[in-house]
């Protein structure tokens, strides 16, 4: 019996991979180079729903249900800080383009700015009607975009803190905002599954898309800003051309809803879900050629760093694993000890 119920097993697996376009023994595994705990002895610890690098640097921020901020160098390990501020679960944290500011958003409904050396808050910004659910500062570091859980988004000019626009979304429920790398456009999607496109410039309304069938998680842009990608609770990710909104390609995953996305090359692309794994995806090939496994809850948030070749992956499991993606052309293949630490 326990023979037939492991060859039942194998088979559902095999089937599994081939439906998703994705043989299961091409699949190679990377060890993440490091493992962080949000919380310690004192504090309990925290669901962890935004990482953040700062470019080029060595500090890592993180946020979670802990109404707190916590910055690490990721390079040794090291808390440099651990700061409060917020009166509730903090959804959001971003670094300003020069690596000085850090923003951060949630469910108290406020922004607040900080200096990235110290945590300290510089300055709080107009109040939200609703929850913060994401935020993203422009390319020249001049603007930040915050949305939520209602049909506006506020612009905010970082220098003086005062809400420079006001653009109103596709539907309640905001879950995901960037801007293109050039700045020319601004991007935003959530609970109905359209994505608007806006001249960052002006604020003029380029595209409306039917993007999913659900809501929608996350959204991300080609480094060279050709191509946005976007994913949600349809298990759907789509690859649209950002100039004529035209889908390029459709990626499935069979196991989860994705929550993250990230650009790791112009033709690979990380996602994270509710199966606990994050999957590097060849979009020339149209296929997982990377699972990266380890977290025991769903894998809300991912940055990545292409000066550093480093994914950072946040997840419900409290913890957040560092990911050298540059050892990739080195024939990898160790799997992951999740004892590390």
């Amino acid at each position: 019996m326990k023979y037939l119920l492991a060859r039942s097993a194998l088979a559902a697996a095999l089937l599994s991979g081939l439906a998703g376009g994705v043989v299961a023994e091409e699949l190679r595994r990377l060890e993440p180079v490091r493992i962080l705990q949000l919380g310690d002895e004192q504090i309990q610890p925290a669901v962890v729903t935004g990482v953040a690098l700062a470019p080029g640097g060595d500090r890592l921020a993180a946020v979670g249900d802990d109404h707190l901020l916590r910055i690490w160098n990721h390079h040794d390990g090291r808390m440099l800080y651990r700061q409060g501020g917020h009166t509730d679960w903090i959804r959001a944290v971003a670094f300003s383009p020069d690596g000085k500011i850090l923003a951060t958003a949630g469910n108290d409904r406020h922004v607040q700015l900080r200096d990235s050396v110290t945590g300290d808050i510089v300055r709080t910004l107009p109040e939200h009607s609703q929850v913060v659910a994401a935020l993203t500062f422009s390319p020249d570091g001049r603007t930040l975009a915050a949305v939520g859980f209602n049909h506006g988004m506020k612009l905010y000019d970082v220098e003086t803190g005062e809400v420079s626009r006001e653009l109103d979304c596709p539907s309640v429920d905001m879950r995901a905002v960037a801007y293109s790398p050039d700045g020319a456009f601004l991007a935003s999607g959530g609970r109905n599954g359209k994505i608007r496109i806006w001249n960052a410039a002006t604020g003029e309304v380029v595209d409306d898309i039917d993007g999913h069938r659900r809501r929608i998680r996350a959204i991300a842009f080609s480094p060279d800003g050709t191509q946005m990608a976007s994913a949600g609770e349809d298990r759907q990710i789509n690859l649209w051309n950002i100039r004529t909104g035209e889908k390029l390609l459709s990626l499935r995953s069979q196991t989860a809803k994705i929550l993250s996305l990230a650009f790791t090359r112009s033709n690979q692309l990380a996602s994270g879900g509710s199966d606990n794994v994050v999957q590097l995806w060849d979009l020339e090939q149209q296929r997982v050629v990377y699972r990266l496994e380890g977290h025991t809850g769903s894998v809300a948030t991912l940055d990545y760093d292409t000066s550093l070749g480093l994914l950072v992956s946040g997840s419900f499991d409290t913890t957040i694993r560092l990911w050298d993606l540059s050892r990739l052309g080195q024939e990898e293949t160790a799997t992951l000890n999740p004892d590390r630490r």
